[in-house]
C-alpha cells in the first residue's frame, strides 16, 4: 500500500471518529435529561448572548451557566432550572 493511500485512510478514520465522538457527547447529555446552556454577551464559545434567551430554550432540569460579564436585562424564570455562575478569571 502506498503512503498516500495510507495517509488518506488515517485522515478519514480520524474525521469519522471525531464526528462520532461529537454525537456521543450530545446523546449522553440528552439521555441524562438535562443540558447546559452557556451565556456570555460576546464570547463565541457560549450558546447564548443573553440570559433570557437561554432560559427560553431550556427545559425543566436543564442548567443555565452564566459567564462573567455585565448583563442589563430583566429575567423571568418559570421553570425548574439549575443556575450557575462561571468566572474564568
Amino acid at each position: 500500500m502506498n503512503s498516500k493511500k495510507l495517509l488518506y485512510i488515517c485522515v478519514t478514520a480520524v474525521l469519522v471518529l471525531s464526528v462520532l465522538a461529537m454525537f456521543t457527547v450530545n446523546a449522553s447529555a440528552e439521555e441524562g435529561g438535562s443540558r447546559i446552556y452557556a451565556v456570555h454577551p460576546t464570547d463565541p464559545g457560549a450558546n447564548y448572548t443573553n440570559i433570557q434567551a437561554a432560559i427560553g430554550a431550556a427545559s425543566d432540569g436543564d442548567s443555565i451557566e452564566v459567564w462573567n460579564s455585565t448583563y442589563d436585562e430583566h429575567v423571568e424564570v418559570q421553570k425548574q432550572l439549575n443556575k450557575h455562575a462561571f468566572d474564568s478569571e
